[in-house]
């Protein structure tokens, strides 16, 4: 697959690289070029007062998820999409759970234990809508295990790598070892076929930095993209990482376009520093990720949530002040827990709920029989 280069502030041909697959004119691969590369500014002072999210998406419904014996959800890290039901990962109790569209319990997917089929760590999940398999990587057992989307297994693959995230693409896999291997990688591409692998991305040797864990990967059709909160890029994956994307963190931002500089590093390895891409989604036309303010003295730290529209340019920085739909009885966290397609899902953690809220809670006739011990209740909006 060949790409036409980005030009720098190109919008347009940034909108088609998430669109559709580019070619170039001479038919050669892009290089791996930050001057070609899109980039916008994102700081701190750009925070809005309150962003009205109901003027990008609309509330489509809210989805409780049941609680029975069978499921009892502690923290939702992730929600996928599949063939029309919803599968959960709860990262607080090392399970996968599938649900209806209506939120009706399904089963369990995998389970804990030493067998072939069981994980030790539940470490994370892709879920691949194109070859309908659901991937479980154990970076206990440095292992992957396959089910498929209605929770049967089918089978389990050795890596060699420890690894924190996992994307597959057709025969590639994709690994995230924040620099956890002899070569200090930070991505590394593997044929699953011929188990043959290449680090994309590395540290320097022993730069000491700390391991800061983000869903790094994430699909648009079928384009794959990856991002990391050492870097202030976004990369779209083929058998290369290839900018696309740069944030500007302002004055004291990472500044980060090469992981092995160790000068570009130090302000990532002394801690003091604004940015850092996490939970990056993609959603029709609009890019969403989350950063982090360090620049304060001790362990506080402020996090902001950034929505970006490739269609008009426009950015949105926000944190906790999103204004939602007024039909909907409690706003839920900022925290996006899955994308599908045009619809964007968040998340009512019940069982931290105050008795008001909760009052107001059920206040809503489908919601009335909700209690503090039930699962999380989904909120799905759909961009306009």
């Amino acid at each position: 697959m060949s790409y036409m280069k980005l030009k720098k502030n190109c919008f347009f041909c940034l909108i088609c690289l998430l669109q559709i697959v580019i070619t170039s004119c001479n038919g050669g691969r892009m290089a791996r070029s930050y001057a070609d590369c899109a980039s916008i500014r994102v700081t701190p002072d750009k925070l809005e007062k309150e962003f009205d999210f109901t003027s990008v998406a609309s509330l489509s419904k809210l989805i409780p998820l049941e609680t029975s014996d069978k499921c009892r959800i502690g923290n939702v890290s992730r929600v996928f999409v599949i063939d029309g039901f919803f599968i959960v990962w709860d990262s607080e109790n090392q399970k996968l759970y599938s649900f209806t569209k209506d939120g009706d319990f399904m089963s369990q997917i995998g389970g804990r234990g030493n067998s072939s089929s069981e994980y030790v760590s539940l470490t994370d999940v892709w879920v691949d809508g194109r070859s309908k398999e659901i991937c479980l990587l154990d970076n206990s057992k440095h292992c992957l295990l396959f089910f498929d989307i209605y929770g049967t297994f089918k089978r389990n693959m050795k890596i060699d790598d420890w690894a924190l995230n996992i994307a597959l693409d057709d025969e590639l896999m994709w690994l995230a070892c924040y620099g956890q291997t002899e070569k200090n990688t930070m991505l590394k591409r593997v044929n699953s076929e011929t188990k043959k692998g290449a680090d994309v991305l590395s540290f320097s040797d022993d730069m000491g930095i700390p391991i800061l864990q983000s869903h790094c990967f994430t699909r648009k059709g079928n384009d794959l993209f990856f991002s990391t909160p050492y870097m202030n890029t976004i990369y779209q994956l083929d058998d290369d990482a290839i900018p696309v994307l740069t944030i500007d963190f302002g004055e004291d931002g990472i500044k980060v376009s090469d992981m092995s500089d160790e000068k570009e590093m130090e302000t990532v390895k002394n801690g003091r520093y604004v940015g850092g891409i996490k939970d990056f989604y993609i959603a029709d036309s609009i890019v969403f990720f989350s950063f982090e303010d360090r620049r304060k003295e001790g362990p506080s730290i402020d996090n902001y949530y950034v929505c970006y529209s490739l269609s008009n340019e426009e950015i949105h920085v926000y944190d906790y002040s999103m204004r939602h739909d007024k039909e909907l009885p409690i706003s839920p966290l900022p925290d996006i827990k899955g994308v599908d397609g045009k619809n964007i899902y968040f998340i009512i953690d019940v069982s931290v709920l105050p008795a008001h809220l909760m009052t107001r809670l059920h206040e809503n006739e489908s919601l009335k029989d909700i209690i503090k011990e039930s699962n999380p209740i989904l909120v799905q909006y759909t961009l306009k």
